[in-house]
């Protein structure tokens, strides 16, 4: 198990992807940087995880001080119960899109016409074995 956003969860969750025979089919033709924001409550900055996507691979990734310090296409931020949620799969990133518990910005209609690249991405990291912080470290 490795904990969500760790380096070691990125590493795995690149590997992982660049494995996926879906995925590399649904995102063939798909190529955008995205930089998925994350609120933590109790930390005292967003953490910011910045992903290239090229044809069917997530080519690289980096934790990023701030936003403004790569180019990105696509900015998804909201907080850590949503994204753990989502990873779980017990959210439909689309619905939560559509509902405003992510916050988006870049253009849209390139990404509803992703749906299944989508769809691919979140079934890969539903997948991982993922270790979520809060659960960790709960009572007994």
């Amino acid at each position: 198990m490795v904990f969500y956003g760790s380096t070691e969860w990125l590493n795995l969750f690149q590997e992982s992807l660049n494995s996926s025979k879906e995925f590399a089919k649904a995102a063939g033709n798909f190529s955008a940087s995205m930089l998925v924001a994350t609120e933590i409550k109790g930390l005292p900055k967003i953490m910011y995880v910045w992903l290239d996507l090229h044809k069917g691979k997530l080519r690289d990734w980096a934790y990023l001080a701030t936003p403004k310090e790569k180019k990105t296409d696509f900015i998804f931020t909201s907080g850590y119960y949503t994204w753990k949620s989502i990873c779980r799969g017990d959210m439909d990133v689309i619905k939560a899109v559509l509902t405003g518990k992510i916050k988006l910005t870049g253009n849209r209609l390139k990404l509803i016409t992703q749906t299944r690249m989508s769809l691919a991405l979140l079934e890969v990291m539903k997948q991982l074995p993922t270790t979520f912080p809060d659960d960790a470290f709960q009572r007994q």
